[in-house]
Parts: structure tokens; C-alpha cells; sequence
């Protein structure tokens, strides 16, 4: 007797996981930096929570990183937490709902005053 399927069928949700995003975004940092500040994305599990780190690495300085921000999130992957106290405002409410909400925050903190500020410190430094 063979055993009864009672799992169903699974579908995969048409939507760009966080750390998809920021890996994106990390790939295009090198170009406009002639390769001098790279951007990296690490992940870890904690507690049941992904934390995925976005780091900006320096080779030339002794492959400096500089933690630019933190994102978690469960294994539904939205609701996102965000922590950016370095580099952008403190939010009353730190949770991005969706995809969409997600890319404009990131967007904000990619383009930020601060952060514009903090790569060209580093590239200020990597080409001396």
C-alpha cells in the first residue's frame, strides 16, 4: 500500500525575497566605485529571525567593513524589520509592510546625504 499525499501542492510567491534586493543593489556598488568600495550581504539565522547584514568593504584599507544596515525578517519575508541608526532616521514604526515599501526604503537609505557622505570618506581614503 502506498502512502497517501497529504501535503498538496506548493507554489512559490512571485515576489523578489529581501536579501534578493540587496544583493542586487550590492553588485552595482563596485562599478560606480572604480572597484574600490565593494558592498556585501551577509546572512545569518537567530532565534528563528534571518538578519541580513549590508556591509561596504574597503580592500585597499585592510578590507575595512562598515555596516551600513541590518534587515530582518521571519521565513514569510515580509514584514521586514530594519535598523539603520547609522545611516538613516530612527523609524516610529521600523516594520516595511511589502516589496514595494521595501525598495523605496532602501532607495532612501542608498541615496541618502549620509550615505553619499560615509563612500566618499572611504573613497577619499582608499585612493590615498
Amino acid at each position: 500500500m502506498s502512502a497517501m499525499d497529504l501535503w498538496g501542492d506548493f507554489v512559490a510567491e512571485p515576489i523578489r525575497t529581501p536579501v534578493a534586493v540587496l544583493r542586487e543593489q550590492a553588485t552595482l556598488l563596485s562599478p560606480k566605485t572604480e572597484g574600490l568600495i565593494s558592498a556585501e550581504v551577509t546572512t545569518e539565522v537567530y532565534d528563528g529571525e534571518f538578519i541580513h547584514a549590508f556591509e561596504l568593504v574597503v580592500p585597499t584599507l585592510q578590507f575595512y567593513r562598515y555596516r551600513l544596515f541590518e534587515v530582518r525578517h521571519s521565513s514569510t519575508l515580509y514584514p521586514v524589520r530594519v535598523i539603520a541608526e547609522r545611516t538613516g532616521p530612527r523609524l516610529t514604526d521600523p516594520f516595511v509592510d511589502d516589496e514595494e515599501a521595501f525598495t523605496d526604503w532602501l532607495r532612501g537609505i542608498l541615496s541618502s546625504d549620509k550615505t553619499k557622505k560615509i563612500i566618499s570618506s572611504l573613497l577619499a581614503q582608499a585612493k590615498s
